[in-house]
């Protein structure tokens, strides 16, 4: 996972059309974000702290134990009636909101309903992880703080360069005008907030040089040494 979620691109590019550009496989989608995320950091890790800007955006699930930090986004298969939900399951419902159901169901039973569901949180939302462990509620205020923590800058930036080289793919002659302007205004961006001495300093985290101890610098020059032949 990286930071972006699929729904990111629909900002920019329509469902189906990026489906096309893709191939429908979504692994495509996954290594050209990566390669473009290394790319955007190797302009910006010389004065930010690119590993809080790229943070890995996880999808939840149950099982997977969160550590104090992580971020995930939370969604689920929507709720269909006449199915029959066992515990554990999660379904998103009309409402917008995301159910854990807590006793299996007949088939007949929403989500609303309190004995044999619990909400969870919301569909679509994000969640960082304030406690350590598996099986954590999302709407839980004690075990996650709620809200998309990404910055838009980097998101937008991200986005413009994978959609320009998904379709650069396809024919890199003939791409479209939109899309190269906006690629290389994401291109201009990096390069200028690259150099510290452009006037450009937006309000990222910081990279911090911590002293190491073992880095000793020893000033001065061995004795001079005198050779009689």
């Amino acid at each position: 996972m990286g930071l972006l979620i699929k729904e990111d691109y629909f900002r920019l590019i329509r469902e189906d059309v990026l489906d096309v550009v893709i191939d429908e496989d979504e692994n495509f989608l996954t290594l050209t974000e990566d390669a473009v995320t290394v790319e955007m950091v190797s302009y910006l890790n010389g004065r930010f702290d690119t590993a809080q800007l790229f943070t890995t955006t996880n999808n939840y699930t149950i099982a997977v134990a969160a550590t104090v930090g992580d971020f995930f986004h939370l969604s689920a298969a929507a709720y269909t009636a006449a199915t029959v939900y066992n515990v554990g399951d999660l379904v998103s419902y009309t409402d917008g909101n995301v159910y854990k159901c807590i006793q299996i169901t007949t088939g007949t039973e929403d989500p609303t309903n309190a004995a044999f569901f619990e909400l969870w949180g919301v569909e679509g939302g994000f969640y960082t992880a304030l406690v350590a462990g598996a099986g954590l509620k999302p709407a839980d205020p004690v075990s996650f703080s709620a809200g998309d923590t990404r910055n838009p800058l980097i998101l937008r930036y991200l986005v413009d360069l994978t959609v320009y080289e998904l379709h650069s793919r396809i024919n890199p002659r003939n791409i479209p005008d939109l899309r190269v302007t906006r690629r290389d205004d994401a291109l201009n961006w990096l390069q200028q907030v690259a150099n510290p001495r452009n006037d450009m300093s937006p309000d990222f985290p910081l990279k911090t040089f911590e002293d190491k101890q073992d880095n000793v610098l020893i000033w001065g020059s061995n004795d001079k040494l005198t050779h009689s032949y």
